[in-house]
């Protein structure tokens, strides 16, 4: 298993961090692409959620070898076990190129009494296909 690289771990901290502020602040998330190909965030809400995922992905590959990192962040649900309904997250998946790999995880949220934002550590979730065509 490959590691991950420290401009990968800082691009999807990067995005995990917007997406806890758009979430936040506008009580939902789009689906958020961040690469380094660009120097500001793609966010696709035009769609349904699978169409706006699909976006995204085609978005990595649209950009060719100029991006050699990505990360994408939405809004989902984590199954704990088969008896829960699940809880609301972040899910977020990353690669980079020459790796031959992608990872994912999580971060869990909930609203607290007062209104604010309460969030779990990232989670792993496991190995994905990397986007790079």
């Amino acid at each position: 298993m490959s590691q991950v690289s420290e401009e990968l771990d800082a691009l999807t901290c990067d995005l995990i961090g917007e997406a806890i502020n758009i979430l936040e602040m506008e009580g939902s998330l789009p689906v958020l692409l961040l690469t380094d190909a660009e120097e500001d965030f793609f966010a696709f809400e035009d769609d349904d959620p699978d169409g706006c995922y699909r976006a995204a992905c085609q978005q990595v590959q649209d950009l060719g070898a100029s991006c050699s990192l990505y990360a994408i962040a939405y809004e989902g649900v984590v199954q704990g076990d088969e008896s829960s309904s699940g809880d609301p997250a972040i899910v977020f998946e990353f690669a980079q190129r020459g790796t031959g790999e992608a990872w994912s995880g999580f971060i869990l949220f909930r609203r607290s009494q007062d209104g604010s934002l309460e969030v779990s550590d990232p989670q792993p979730a496991g190995a994905e296909l990397p986007l790079f065509a």
